[in-house]
């Protein structure tokens, strides 16, 4: 798939190639017309050239100017890393519990914004010590700023949740690694009601994800993780799987 960029150098090197096939065609006849036949033929060349605009016009709205998706997890980023694993206190009906989060940026860096927006994350591979609950069914991942399905500006992004962890919901787990789950993939029912989704929990170890973003009118983009579940809640980490 190309990306927008190579689409419009493709774009420009179409144009320029008809131009010079346009010109290269018709300029050895000229000089053999007559007025009035050079008069029809300007004519001609002019509704063509008309006609040919209004195609790349439309072609260019269509195709060249789209959102583009893409996933960012760069931990290097100073303006932008500590929004990648914050550490917050959350507030419930019945309680105050401090969470870590991990999070990727959702960023649109197309020319048309990206509508009706939603990620999903999928298991690759679990840790192979031990017994796991954390199911291969795809998850849709819960937005960490704004509603369900948002639409991304161009030039703009938002954060999506993709794992938490707390002291508070260290669960045991019989046959469990360690005999505990100490994450979850970051949904909107295992956020709320993390006891009921068992699916969604993780054990001690390593696990290599994938998650891709999709939007209605954007091409998907998908990108692999490694989510490390440590012993200590709040070193929950993850980092991009450059494995393949």
């Amino acid at each position: 798939m190309l990306t927008l960029k190579q689409r419009r150098v493709c774009f420009g090197v179409f144009v320029l190639c008809l131009v010079s096939f346009i010109a290269g065609f018709t300029w050895p006849f000229w000089a053999f017309l007559t007025i009035a036949e050079q008069i029809e033929m300007g004519i001609f060349l002019a509704t063509a050239a008309t006609v040919i605009s209004s195609t790349m016009f439309s072609f260019w709205k269509s195709y060249l100017e789209s959102p583009e998706l893409e996933i960012l997890h760069d931990l290097r980023d100073v303006d932008f890393a500590d929004h990648y694993t914050p550490q917050l206190t959350i507030s419930f009906p019945d309680r105050l519990q401090t969470t870590r989060f991990l999070r990727v940026r959702i960023y649109n860096a197309g020319t048309r914004t990206a509508t009706r927006c939603f990620a999903q994350l999928e298991l690759i591979e679990r840790p192979k010590k031990g017994k796991h609950t954390l199911s291969r069914v795809e998850k849709t991942l819960k937005w960490a700023e704004v509603p369900e399905f948002p639409s991304i500006p161009p030039k703009a992004g938002f954060l999506l949740n993709v794992a938490y962890s707390s002291l508070a919901l260290i669960m045991p787990f019989p046959g469990g690694c360690d005999g505990y789950v100490r994450a979850w993939v970051c949904t909107e029912d295992a956020f709320a009601n993390p006891k009921f989704r068992m699916q969604d929990a993780m054990c001690l170890g390593k696990y290599r994800v994938k998650v891709t973003v999709f939007s209605d009118n954007a091409d998907p983009k998908e990108q692999r993780f490694v989510i490390h579940v440590p012993k200590k809640w709040n070193e929950l980490s993850m980092i991009i799987d450059h494995a393949d």
